[in-house]
């Protein structure tokens, strides 16, 4: 593939499950791009090392996976006071570094927030802690050339899912969601690369529908589609 982009990823949790549907969806789409994962919750270090994986890729774009929770000391101690003061610090440090970082990257950069865990959000004031990390993403990344950033209710807005998150493997690997939530999240990377911008939102449902099936990918319709596209129609989306 001489012509392939990379898509460079890192994220604060264990995001290989993505790996599947990506190259699924690149398989499909014909869109000659090549996947690379950063070690584990490697984002600062690749926000800073000049040699890392997000410095290094020339084509293609950078995408970067948050869930501000994962930022916290002691995951046991994540919904006390002291905890969200470490993760309020690590968003100051983040923002800072991914602006910086943004000018030398030679693509652009995808921010994603992800949804927190449901333990995370039973503190009111760790809800509140989440409203604040993502007005403050919104509004300090959107006026920075090279930098893209995708709230996770954007990504339930176009592809909900009933049961985003698997305690358990979070729990044991350090993996949040269920398989069909980075179902969710690789296709909306997909939609926001800066590659595929021109790709039909119909097309991407019809990709879907033959892997995973027409009982999962009637959950997907995208707004746009809901008000003429029938259920009986989804497999003539070609």
């Amino acid at each position: 593939m001489s012509d392939s982009k990379t898509i460079a990823i890192t994220a604060s949790f264990t995001a290989e499950p993505l790996q599947q549907v990506l190259q699924f969806l690149n398989n499909e789409l014909a869109l000659q791009l090549k996947f690379e994962f950063a070690q584990f919750n490697q984002i600062f270090q690749e926000l800073y090392q000049p040699d890392g994986l997000l410095a290094s890729n020339q084509t293609g774009a950078n995408v970067l996976l948050i869930r501000p929770e994962d930022w916290s000391a002691d995951e046991s101690e994540s919904t006390s006071a002291a905890s969200r003061e470490i993760i309020q610090k690590a968003v100051d440090d983040f923002l800072k570094g991914i602006v910086s970082a943004s000018k030398k990257f030679a693509v652009p950069s995808l921010v994603v927030l992800c949804p927190p865990s449901e333990r995370f959000l039973s503190v009111f004031e760790n809800r509140r802690l989440v409203q604040d990390i993502e007005a403050r993403f919104s509004s300090e990344l959107v006026n920075h050339a090279g930098i893209y950033f995708l709230p996770y209710k954007e990504i339930d807005r176009y592809y909900p899912v009933e049961k985003p998150m698997d305690l358990l493997s979070d729990r044991n690997g350090k993996i949040p969601y269920t398989p069909e939530y980075f179902v969710s999240i690789g296709t909306m990377i997909i939609r926001n690369s800066q590659l595929s911008k021109d790709l039909p939102s119909k097309y991407l449902l019809w990709t879907v529908i033959t892997h995973f099936g027409l009982a999962f990918a009637a959950r997907w319709v995208p707004p746009e589609c809901r008000s003429n596209i029938p259920i009986r129609s989804f497999k003539n989306l070609r």
